[in-house]
């Protein structure tokens, strides 16, 4: 990667975070969705690693795939089986197969951007529920309430504590 295309990258990373995290609060300081508080401790370096994981882990998906990715780091933040930052539910128990290459040349951050920013400014809006915290391109035997966006499913597994829907309207 050429020294100019690290500026920029870092640029949009910072111009972003501010401008999502900015926009993610109601205007009496309350929260104005599930996900707001995530964006408020999110550092720098894991809005960086969010975007590289993102673009590897939805690379053939549309914006609405790439939307669901995002969700289902964020809901596993969420629940208390999984770490509380981007960057440790990323790297926890191997569980996103992308994240050995994160940094290699055909991982193009840049393609996360939208959804990031999307979900972070308007919270849950593809995935029915809170409680999905699983994806991939096979749906396995224990899966719950799998829906299929593209060539990806996403399900859960029936025991999580948020099986309320988000309001999306």
């Amino acid at each position: 990667m050429n020294k100019q295309k690290i500026i920029r990258a870092v640029i949009a990373v910072v111009i972003a975070t501010a401008l999502v995290c900015y926009r993610s609060y109601a205007a009496d300081g309350s929260s104005a969705h599930a996900y707001s508080e995530i964006c408020e401790n999110m550092t720098d370096n894991d809005y960086v690693l969010l975007r590289k994981i993102v673009a590897a882990e939805s690379q053939t998906q549309r914006l609405k795939g790439r939307k669901a990715v995002v969700e289902v780091i964020f809901n596993r933040i969420l629940t208390e089986r999984y770490p509380d930052t981007v960057s440790e539910v990323v790297r926890y128990n191997d569980e996103f197969s992308s994240y050995p290459y994160r940094d290699a040349e055909w991982v193009e951050p840049e393609y996360a951007d939208e959804a990031i920013a999307f979900v972070i400014e308007n919270g849950p809006t593809v995935l029915p529920s809170l409680a999905y915290i699983y994806f991939s391109t096979e749906l396995p035997d224990w899966a719950r309430n799998p829906i299929k966006i593209q060539d990806h499913w996403f399900w859960t597994d029936g025991e999580g504590i948020y099986e309320e829907t988000p309001d999306i309207s």
